[in-house]
C-alpha cells in the first residue's frame, strides 16, 4: 500500500528515529563485551550517536502534530538539553555550513596544541624527541579507527578542557546520550529498553599506539599539506574505516539504520577529501593521484554531485519529511524513500554501491603517503 496522507510522513519519521536510536544504543552497549575495544569503540561511534540524538530530538520537538511527540519532547527538553547542544557541535564533523574550512583547521590545531602542551616537556631534555602527543587506535591490519586529538573534537569537548578530564567526560557524554537515546527509541511507540546484541569478536583485537603527531603525520598524505590539514584527513580516515570495518558488524537486524549511517558518512567524507584537494592544487604525491583518480570516477561523482544522491542523503540525515513530495511505501525498505527520490535505483543497489565506494576510499586513504 502506497501512502499519500499527511500522517504517513510523520509515522515514517518517528519510525526511523526509533530505528536509529535502537541501533546505536545496541552498538554502544555491546562494546562493553569487546575486551580491547571497550574504551575506544564508543569514541569512534560517538559521531553517529550525536547525529541521531540531535536530529532525532529535532523531529520529536517538531511543531508539526504529525511528527512531534510532546510527552517525549518534554523529557528531552527537561533532562537532555545540554547533551543535545553538545551533540549538535560534535555532529559538525564534515558538514558545518557555518564554519569555513580554514576555521575547522584552526580548531583542530587548537586541539593539537592542547595535547602537545599536556604531554610534551615531561621527559629529560635528551629524551623529549621520544615523547608522544597523539594516541592512535586501530583495528587489525593497522586500519585506523580514531585518534585522541580528533576524538576530543568529535566529543564536542572544548580544546581548553584538561585532558585528564577526558575519561570522565567521555563517561558523562555516554551516559547522557544513552538517556536521550532511550527516549528517542520510544518514538514509534515501543517503550521497551534497547537491547545489547552485537558481537564484535570478528573485529579482532584493537591496538592503541602512542605517537609523536608531527613525526607520524610528516609521512602521511601529501608533503605540501599543512599539519592541520593532515589532522583533518586523519579524522576522515578514521570515519571511513569505521564505516567500512565496524558498521557491517552491527548491520544484522538494523539494515536501514546502518544504510543511513553509511550514506551520511560516505557522502561527507568524499566532500571533505574533495575540499582538501581543491585547496591544495600543488599536491602531487603518488597517493594524492590515487585519491584524485577515485574522486573523478563516474560512480564517485554521482554520489557527490547528483541531486538525487543529495536528496537521499538529506532523508538519511534529517528525519522530518516536509512538503509531501515523497510518496511512501511501508512495504519497501526505508518506506521506499530511495526509490521515490531516485527511481533508477533500489535501496539494495544504492547500499551496495555506497559500501563499495567507501571501501575504495578507505583503501586510498590507507595508502596515502608521501
Amino acid at each position: 500500500m502506497v501512502s499519500h496522507g499527511t500522517e504517513a510522513p510523520g509515522r515514517a519519521a518517528r519510525f526511523m528515529v526509533a530505528q536509529d536510536a535502537r541501533w546505536i544504543a545496541d552498538a554502544l552497549q555491546s562494546t562493553q563485551r569487546h575486551r580491547s575495544g571497550s574504551g575506544w569503540l564508543p569514541l569512534v561511534l560517538n559521531g553517529h550517536s550525536a547525529r541521531i540524538v540531535y536530529e532525532g530530538s529535532a523531529a520529536l520537538l517538531s511543531p508539526d502534530p504529525n511528527v512531534g511527540v510532546p510527552p517525549l519532547a518534554a523529557l528531552l527538553e527537561d533532562r537532555f538539553a545540554n547533551v543535545i547542544a553538545r551533540a549538535r557541535h560534535a555532529g559538525k564533523l564534515l558538514d558545518d555550513t557555518k564554519k569555513s574550512y580554514a576555521q575547522l583547521r584552526e580548531e583542530l590545531g587548537a586541539f593539537y596544541a592542547a595535547h602537545r602542551q599536556e604531554f610534551s616537556g615531561n621527559a629529560v631534555r635528551l629524551a623529549r624527541w621520544l615523547e608522544s602527543d597523539l594516541g592512535l587506535f586501530s583495528a587489525p591490519g593497522g586500519r585506523i579507527l580514531g585518534s585522541t586529538i580528533t576524538g576530543q573534537f568529535r566529543l564536542g569537548v572544548s580544546s581548553e578542557a584538561g585532558l585528564a578530564d577526558l575519561g570522565p567526560r567521555l563517561f558523562e557524554v555516554a551516559q547522557e546520550q544513552g538517556g536521550a537515546l532511550a527516549v528517542l527509541s520510544a518514538a514509534a511507540g515501543d517503550t521497551t529498553p534497547p537491547l545489547s546484541t552485537f558481537d564484535y569478536a570478528a573485529l579482532g583485537r584493537m591496538v592503541g599506539k602512542d605517537r609523536k603527531a608531527a613525526k607520524y603525520l610528516a609521512g602521511r598524505y601529501d608533503p605540501v599539506m599543512s599539519f592541520e590539514t593532515k589532522l583533518l584527513l586523519l579524522m576522515v580516515e578514521g570515519e571511513v574505516n569505521t564505516t567500512d570495518v565496524l558498521l557491517p558488524l552491527t548491520e544484522s537486524g538494523h539494515e536501514e539504520a546502518v544504510f543511513r549511517a553509511r550514506v551520511v558518512s560516505t557522502f561527507h567524507a568524499l566532500r571533505a577529501v574533495e575540499e582538501v584537494l581543491a585547496s591544495a592544487p600543488s599536491a602531487q604525491a603518488s597517493g594524492t593521484g590515487r585519491v584524485r583518480a577515485l574522486l573523478s570516477e563516474p560512480s564517485t561523482r554521482q554520489m557527490v554531485d547528483d541531486a538525487r544522491a543529495r536528496r537521499v542523503r538529506n532523508r538519511c540525515m534529517h528525519y522530518e519529511i516536509r512538503g509531501g513530495s515523497v510518496v511512501l511505501d511501508p512495504h519497501q525498505p526505508m518506506f521506499g524513500i530511495v526509490e521515490a527520490l531516485w527511481p533508477e535505483r533500489s535501496f539494495e543497489e544504492l547500499n551496495a554501491d555506497v559500501r563499495a565506494i567507501n571501501a575504495r576510499l578507505a583503501e586510498a586513504l590507507r595508502l596515502w603517503r608521501n
